[in-house]
């Protein structure tokens, strides 16, 4: 019932709202990785080198929400 009312976000992610904050941190990875890929597809094309400047501050964040993610631990 949950999953009806959840919308496609929750058919995809699913509906338990004990999981919101490692899906906020899922969908903020995904979209720092869809904006350097633009980004490098972006560089590539404009100047016909990769620019590596976006990738140093970007990488800190998804390997910090990565480790959320994976890290989380049910606490007894």
């Amino acid at each position: 019932e949950k999953e009806k009312d959840s919308g496609f976000m929750g058919r995809f992610l699913g509906a338990n709202p004990k999981n919101a904050s490692i899906h906020v941190a899922l969908i903020i990875c995904i979209i720092l990785l869809i904006f350097c890929l633009v980004d490098l597809v972006h560089s590539y094309h404009s100047k016909g080198t990769i620019s590596a400047q976006i990738w140093d501050h970007v990488f800190p964040v998804v390997s910090l929400s990565l480790g959320y993610i994976f890290g989380k631990g049910e606490s007894k």
